[in-house]
């Protein structure tokens, strides 16, 4: 079991959900890999040699679990004893793990709640905690001066004609709008994930409004070459609808670039750098 751990990690989308392993080289146990999918705890162990979901779900939820593996053609061993829903015992692979990790992650049932055991969290990027931005919240850290100039250095915005909290007719407040100074139109839409000084990943929300609400603004639609994010980190998903935007985009007979920058933190002092797709 413990042979296939690499495998069993290259199915997890370790960009999107929180994974953990247990093994001696972690030096915190030696049993298994969890992942935490739309709110079920889902567990590799190899000492039991086993795929366990449920620990830490309500009761009932482990019955909704159960039933739901059951519908969709997944053994399930009794075992009542734990409260768990457990799969294969004894014969599992890392096929029916992905089997089962994809059903989670494409179904999102209704359950009640976890039970106090830790819920599922999102991998974030640096905080700016003991750094010179840790007063800083998201306005004041990323388009202030000290980071405004590191986004533009990266980006390849002209600092100079960076207009922070940009106000459109229709389309609500840009974070920022880099403006041609020629024409003195709006050519950069600039948009950072709120929180990130906590490490946010860019969201679905964010991205909606860089490469939709406010790239269509009657403001900008007509003269943005570039659309420029900043977050803590991507998911997989994310970087899909991306890279499928870009491409569309690129392809326009006025192209608009996609730049994707993040933080980073070595000892103790916020960085910029582009993400490449």
């Amino acid at each position: 079991m413990i042979d296939k751990k690499d495998e069993i990690l290259s199915i997890i989308d370790t960009e999107e959900y929180k994974v953990e392993v247990h093994s001696k080289e972690e030096g915190n146990g030696d049993w298994g890999i969890f992942v935490f999918v739309n709110g079920v705890k889902l567990e590799w162990n190899w000492s039991g040699r086993c795929i366990k979901t449920g620990y830490g779900n309500h009761n009932e939820d482990i019955l909704t679990i159960k039933n739901f593996f059951i519908k969709n053609k997944v053994k399930v061993d009794d075992y009542e004893r734990s409260k768990l829903c457990v799969i294969s015992r004894m014969k599992c692979t890392p096929d029916e793990f992905k089997k089962v990790y994809e059903l989670l992650v494409n179904h999102n049932m209704d359950l009640i709640k976890m039970t106090g055991v830790g819920k599922q969290e999102k991998p974030k990027g640096p905080n700016f905690e003991g750094t010179i931005f840790e007063p800083l919240k998201e306005r004041g850290a990323t388009i202030g001066g000290m980071m405004g100039k590191m986004v533009c250095e990266v980006a390849g915005i002209n600092r100079d004609y960076l207009l922070p909290e940009f106000h459109t007719k229709n389309s609500g407040e840009i974070d920022g709008v880099e403006i041609c100074p020629d024409t003195q139109k709006p050519i950069t839409i600039y948009e950072c994930q709120s929180g990130i000084h906590y490490g946010n990943y860019l969201d679905e929300h964010h991205l909606n409004k860089g490469l939709h609400k406010y790239l269509y603004a009657e403001e900008i639609v007509n003269t943005v070459k570039k659309v420029v994010f900043l977050a803590g980190g991507y998911s997989n998903s994310v970087k899909n609808i991306i890279k499928e935007r870009r491409t569309e985009l690129l392809n326009r007979d006025n192209p608009i670039e996609v730049v994707l920058l993040k933080t980073t933190k070595k000892e103790n002092k916020i960085g910029i750098v582009e993400v490449v797709l």
